[in-house]
């Protein structure tokens, strides 16, 4: 009896050692989605048909897709051992999300705002953030009398007279 209280931890020790270096399955790796786009040889993404640089645009030196945007969809694509196709035929923001959340694409990028309708049309994941930004004319900054930098500058601005543009049905 004292001999198999001795040998007993020893043996569970070493049986629990052994379950442990098992390999595990095969199927925990696994990710249908991902073995889909490599089985296909691929990654078909979706992209606004519009030239926004330095986001994405046909570069005119070189007559090829350029852009941060596409670097980074390049970028997954040789992570995943396959080649990039890019869809640029959707219409607009919206119409490029809710394609992407039918399974037209695997992925859409592209300055791509978050929208509560957008969140039913896909499951989007923001990978850049961008604080407010203020694009203006140089002449017309100047002709505010105050520097940028000036802490009154923002009153001064919502006082001003001009003109707001933006992209329609977007965030931008």
């Amino acid at each position: 009896m004292k001999f198999w209280l001795k040998i007993h931890p020893l043996l569970l020790a070493i049986c629990l050692c052994c379950i442990l270096l098992l390999p595990l399955s095969a199927s925990a790796a696994e990710n249908p989605f991902i073995d889909a786009i490599q089985k296909r040889g691929y990654l078909n993404v979706g992209l606004p048909p519009f030239n926004t640089p330095p986001a994405y645009y046909i570069d005119p030196k070189t007559d090829e897709l350029s852009g941060y945007d596409v670097q980074l969809a390049r970028g997954l694509a040789e992570k995943l051992g396959v080649e990039v196709q890019f869809d640029r035929s959707s219409t607009s923001f919206n119409e490029l999300v809710r394609r992407v959340g039918a399974d037209d694409f695997d992925l859409a990028i592209g300055k791509l705002g978050l929208t509560y309708k957008r969140l039913y049309d896909a499951f989007p994941i923001q990978y850049l953030s961008f604080r407010h930004a203020f694009l203006a004319d140089r002449n017309f900054v100047t002709s505010l009398g105050v520097d940028p930098d000036d802490a009154s500058f923002g009153k001064v601005l919502q006082n001003a007279n001009m003109r707001i543009g933006s992209i329609s049905n977007s965030t931008w």
